[in-house]
């Protein structure tokens, strides 16, 4: 789901040309024919009370209990929870979370291969007058959320080791538009998507950004993205998004290079990854005639060669890391009952930590036919289902890299905390293996192996046979022969 991310100032899936400025910067069509069309089309939550907006929030300082509602193994549950860390005398906020903002509205505007970023509306603060909510308001989608974010948080702040995290923002349902304007001989056409069925953090702000469900995705029902469901409605998304902060808080915190090679990076994977999912055509017209080459996560236009090629570099492998870690982090933060994705399509082999497989016919193994998919520069063509893992996604490398490092912690203890504490000790020993000059399979291989070690040093002792068989997911990396 990270799928995810910075913006600047709030904008990474796409890069940022150079100011903000009025308008959409439509072209002049001159003579030419002008079409438009729309898509993402996103189901608003509107707030139960609006009138709590307008005055005043709590006056009894903190929340205390909520009953709220989720999908937990794959069913609508309701649960009790505690949200007694959080403040509401004016604007909600915690350790955790310092700003909790709505209505937040801004747009890229895409022509001629530049990008311009274009601030509609702040949004403002969301405030919380009463005890109780029901579901399909925005004060439920909130304080859902924010029971994921406050487990997560309370969770890193319980292991030995950790360190004080930066509070962050969370953005519920923003309204993030990417407007396109394709061009030739004849015509302009005008394509407008807004940005549905998504999470995102945005690495330089420290901010979480939920977005709205699609309607296309609620609509489908069991058969559609997540099952129908809301991004809020699952558990796991808010705490694996609070898991890349974690990791961006220990990884290489003053590496500018590194940071903006993943706002690059994450460009690339907004041209190749979510638009290919929400309507085909806006990639076969980025395309144009020809094929499409990337570099440095940029797509460029008018190539000759007949292959699409992209350049493979370390990002690739901390993408893959980052994710891996933040699909542990969420399963370690919330355990295993919250986390569980059971019968949430699209997420409910790849991104479950507890499953072997990705399917009944690939395994979660790290083959040195997925290795070489992974990093190959030639771009390999996507799936069209969404439960078949791309091989060139660095969730699909994560799920992977997850499944196996969980397999070998769990040989140590079954709690989570005892996991956590090792996660912690292994993300210290990545961020160290970085500053080694190191390709970009090899960084992937060695910060893998810095797992065994940890545990090795753990216990006082070498990795033993029950640890070697969890290894053979790795196993062509040899550490036990």
């Amino acid at each position: 789901m990270h799928k995810f991310l910075k913006l600047l100032p709030l904008c990474l899936l796409v890069s940022c040309g150079g100011g903000g400025g009025g308008g959409d910067g439509a072209p002049s069509a001159g003579q030419k024919a002008f079409t438009s069309k729309q898509y993402g089309r996103p189901i608003m939550l509107a707030f139960q009370d609006p009138s709590c907006q307008k005055g005043k929030a709590l006056e009894v300082g903190t929340l205390g209990n909520y009953n709220l509602s989720y999908i937990k193994e794959g069913r609508a549950y309701n649960g009790v929870h505690s949200l007694s860390s959080f403040s509401s005398n004016q604007n909600l906020k915690s350790e955790a979370v310092k700003n909790i903002i709505g209505g937040m509205h801004f747009s890229f505007t895409h022509q001629n291969g530049r990008s311009e970023y274009n601030s509609i509306s702040k949004g403002q603060g969301i405030k919380i007058c009463d005890t109780h909510y029901s579901s399909g308001y925005l004060e439920m989608a909130t304080l859902t959320t924010l029971m994921s974010i406050d487990k997560a948080y309370s969770f890193h702040k319980s292991l030995s080791g950790s360190k004080n995290l930066k509070a962050i923002d969370l953005l519920m349902y923003p309204t993030i538009v990417d407007i396109y304007y394709f061009e030739d001989e004849k015509k302009v056409e005008k394509i407008v998507s807004t940005n549905v069925d998504n999470a995102y953090y945005f690495k330089g702000s420290s901010e979480i950004a939920i977005l709205p469900q699609g309607r296309n995705s609620y609509n489908k029902g069991a058969s559609g993205f997540l099952s129908g469901h809301a991004i809020w409605e699952i558990p796991f998304v808010a705490a694996h998004e609070y898991g890349h902060h974690v990791f961006s808080s220990y990884y290489q915190t003053n590496n500018k290079n590194l940071y903006n090679q993943l706002r690059k990076a994450n460009d690339q994977h907004k041209m190749e990854v979510v638009y290919k999912e929400v309507h085909p055509e806006i990639l076969r017209k980025l395309a144009s005639s020809k094929s499409q080459r990337y570099e440095d996560g940029k797509l460029l236009y008018g190539d000759d060669r007949q292959e699409a090629y992209r350049k493979v570099k370390k990002i690739n492998a901390v993408k893959a890391l980052n994710e891996g870690f933040a699909d542990l982090f969420a399963y370690y933060s919330l355990g295993k009952e919250m986390a569980n994705l059971k019968d949430i399509n699209c997420f409910k082999n790849s991104r479950d930590v507890f499953v072997d497989s990705f399917s009944s016919s690939l395994k979660k193994e790290l083959s040195s036919w997925f290795e070489y998919n992974y990093f190959s520069t030639y771009v390999v063509e996507r799936p069209k289902d969404c439960n078949t893992p791309y091989v060139q996604d660095s969730h699909a490398m994560g799920a992977i890299m997850a499944f196996g490092v969980d397999k070998l912690f769990s040989t140590v203890s079954s709690l989570g905390t005892k996991k956590g504490q090792l996660l912690i000790k292994w993300l210290k020993s990545m961020d160290k293996i970085y500053e080694k000059d190191l390709a970009p399979k090899t960084l992937l291989k060695t910060s893998i192996l810095a797992a065994f070690e940890i545990v090795e040093e753990d216990q006082g002792s070498p990795i033993n046979h029950e640890q070697c068989l969890a290894m053979k997911i790795f196993d062509k990396y040899k550490y036990c022969h």
